[in-house]
């Protein structure tokens, strides 16, 4: 079985993404796309954070479905759990003449 590792899983407080940051910067030796990937991975940590305290909905079911729509995998088992996912997110949704609108 092929599994892969998961950064996401593991970025879930601001320490553990200092830390990320700074072995990133030491591995990464000057490598500018190396270390933008690196923070790709934080923000997408940071939105995961955000909407987990936010919603309740389990942190690592977020990181599989999100992290395989951003690889661009697809397959029954992430259709499965988005759908366990949007039926919780439902719960938390605004309406939508709620969300305000952007200039």
């Amino acid at each position: 079985m092929n599994t892969r590792w998961n950064v996401l899983e593991y970025l879930r407080d601001e320490d553990e993404i200092a830390d990320f940051l700074e072995g990133a910067i030491e591995e990464g030796d000057g490598d500018a796309a190396y270390y933008l990937r690196c923070l790709s991975k934080v923000a997408q940590a940071r939105l995961i954070n955000q909407i987990t305290m936010e919603t309740g909905i389990d942190r690592k079911l977020l990181c599989d479905v999100l992290q395989a729509e951003w690889d661009g995998r697809n397959g029954e088992a992430i259709h499965e759990k988005a759908v366990a996912i949007l039926e919780v997110g439902r719960a938390f949704a605004m309406p939508l003449e709620a969300v305000p609108a952007h200039a």
